[in-house]
């Protein structure tokens, strides 16, 4: 699961995807997580008492971000450490799918290049809102 905001962020959007990484083990699923550092550069609401929310048992991996690059969007700067967090991530512990949520949008195009390159199929979440 790539998800943006994920604890200790506390946006809106990350009360969705830690929705999905609490519930996903019911219907068979083990999530693993690729999600950014926390930082107040990445993360302006914070709110540490999500991350008793994640089940013990969920991997979570986080990346660094570039702060400065011409281009606004987050996804654009996050990109460049995200899919070769991936292909670790693939090589050491494997995944059989991507599930990847925004906005951002622009790091949509991992999930992409993850299926051009390795087969690994992917399902992208429009989320409303942050």
């Amino acid at each position: 699961m790539v998800l943006f905001y994920f604890p200790p962020d506390g946006h809106m959007g990350t009360k969705r995807g830690l929705g999905f990484v609490r519930n996903l083990k019911a219907y068979g699923w083990e999530p693993i997580v690729l999600t950014v550092e926390p930082s107040l550069l990445y993360y302006p609401w914070y709110d540490n008492d999500l991350l008793s929310r994640i089940p013990p048992e969920v991997k979570v991996f986080r990346t660094k971000m570039f702060s400065n690059l011409m281009f606004n969007e987050v996804g654009t700067r996050w990109m460049p450490y995200l899919i070769p967090k991936a292909r670790r991530i693939l090589k050491e512990i494997g995944f059989d799918a991507i599930f990847i949520t925004g906005g951002p949008y622009f790091h949509f195009l991992m999930g992409y290049f993850m299926k051009a390159v390795y087969g690994i199929p992917y399902v992208l979440d429009y989320r409303d809102g942050r």
